[in-house]
């Protein structure tokens, strides 16, 4: 259908990097679309784009994806638009698209149809006029899902879920490539989780996904897992085991940033970010699988505080990175991972105000939950050395009015409910508090934890007569 509606644009640019000091623009090409989805063979890097608006278009309009094929074979580095076909349905990654010998693959599932995975083949000699060559339904399936898949040469794998009266379905599919205009579906497997990511170690399939306990009513823990696959025979695949993660409910970064999750088969070892919480205990670190063979076991997990994005050995230690810190892990028995240092990269500053040429920052210790006052000396750094520091009893920063040498602080304490403290920063190397007053009276205590009279009464916006500066 006619896109020249489009509002959306993509493009590519090419670099030259030769001399680091002096990176310049060679070509670029914009085209029509919104991508995020790109595939990067050694000569083109094909760019699938899909049009938000293409219900609008027509009633019974079925969505599509555009796939532009951009020529960049050029060793001077000029780009050149070749041709584009439309795949029906939806493409939903990168791991979706494909190019090899001569065909671009691709899987993509529609939204009209009853079943609706399809793999399509798009043969790429003439990149002029490119066309759909050969398509293939995966057989069998009713309101399914598609899941991870994967190209590996001649072989290609794709994890799905169909939901038929109330059960869940979940399935393996292996398909034989080795005649691209005929391909084959080799074997159905079925599988019990959910699958998010797929990695091809030779005969070997890694799969990281979510396993669900079904107590016959309804489903209880869901926990990140790890699943390995014997595929040294497309038509008979098995699976050779599989490893749950966490206690209770658990997930990972790693289910949907695929870039979380690292295999190292030289130490027989795979690093998982994992999160949960049970029983009142919460967990976010980075968990060790041992990869022996063809076993996985669950080893020890370390906590790092916001979590973990990142996780590689350096030399004989393991580094984990999260958004709030960089943690050096010490693991000699992975059972037992300690961490042996850590790199704090956030701090935390709610508010900052002047005292006799001292700064006074409030702020909120990420890794402690201490709300203080921190005094320091005015420079280029919001983290320059202490030199003094009061603890405040609240459980988030306060709403702080200033009257002269005084900060009033109102807010809320654990144990007490919604207080008014005196912060005495006449001496700001030597801050104290001087006095408090509890605000909460019985019904808000119950109810909103003194919040409402604080909002009605205290609120900054109230114009109180307080020498706010």
């Amino acid at each position: 259908y006619n896109t020249a509606d489009w509002e959306d644009r993509t493009w590519i640019v090419s670099l030259n990097i030769k001399e680091p000091t002096n990176i310049r623009e060679i070509d670029r090409i914009t085209f029509q679309g919104m991508s995020t989805l790109l595939h990067v063979a050694h000569h083109a890097i094909f760019v699938a784009a899909w049009d938000p608006n293409f219900y609008l278009t027509a009633p019974g309009m079925e969505q599509e994806t555009l796939v532009t094929y951009v020529d960049i074979s050029d060793p001077a580095g000029k780009l050149r638009e070749r041709g584009k076909v439309y795949i029906p349905g939806q493409i939903a990654d990168k791991f979706k698209m494909d190019w090899h010998d001569g065909h671009f693959r691709v899987f993509s599932q529609r939204r009209y149809t009853d079943g609706g995975i399809g793999l399509h083949i798009v043969p790429t000699a003439h990149p002029d006029t490119l066309s759909i060559g050969k398509s293939i339904d995966i057989p069998g399936l009713r309101y399914s899902g598609l899941q991870a898949t994967r190209f590996d040469g001649e072989r290609a794998f794709l994890f799905w879920r169909e939901y038929v009266s109330g059960v869940d379905n979940r399935y393996l599919n292996t398909i034989d490539l080795s005649q691209p205009l005929s391909p084959q579906i080799s074997a159905q497997l079925r599988v019990p989780i959910d699958a998010s990511h797929i990695e091809v170690h030779g005969d070997r399939l890694l799969t990281l996904g979510r396993h669900y306990e079904y107590n016959s009513t309804y489903y209880t823990n869901r926990r990140v897992a790890l699943s390995l696959f014997d595929i040294s025979d497309l038509s008979s695949p098995k699976e050779l085991t599989m490893v749950r993660l966490g206690e209770g409910s658990s997930s990972s970064e790693a289910n949907h940033d695929y870039k979380a999750l690292k295999t190292f088969p030289q130490l027989n070892l795979i690093l998982v970010p994992l999160r949960y919480y049970v029983s009142g205990h919460s967990f976010s670190g980075l968990q060790l699988v041992d990869w022996q063979q063809d076993t996985l076991v669950e080893r020890g997990r370390v906590s790092n505080t916001g979590g973990v994005r990142r996780a590689f050995p350096v030399k004989d230690r393991l580094v984990a990175v999260g958004e709030w810190a960089v943690v050096s892990i010490d693991a000699p028995n992975r059972d037992t991972p300690t961490v042996e240092g850590q790199l704090r990269l956030v701090h935390q500053v709610h508010d900052v105000f002047e005292f006799h040429g001292k700064q006074v920052q409030l702020v909120t210790d990420v890794y402690t939950r201490q709300v203080r006052l921190e005094v320091r000396d005015f420079g280029t750094e919001d983290d320059s050395p202490t030199l003094a520091h009061l603890d405040l009893p609240y459980s988030n920063a306060p709403f702080v009015l200033r009257d002269g040498d005084t900060l009033h602080l109102i807010g809320n304490e654990p144990s007490r409910g919604q207080v008014v403290h005196n912060a005495d920063l006449s001496d700001p190397t030597a801050p104290k508090l001087r006095g408090d007053l509890l605000l909460t009276d019985g019904n808000w205590t119950v109810y909103h934890p003194g919040w409402g009279w604080y909002y009605y009464y205290w609120s900054p916006y109230a114009g109180l007569p307080l020498r706010n500066q």
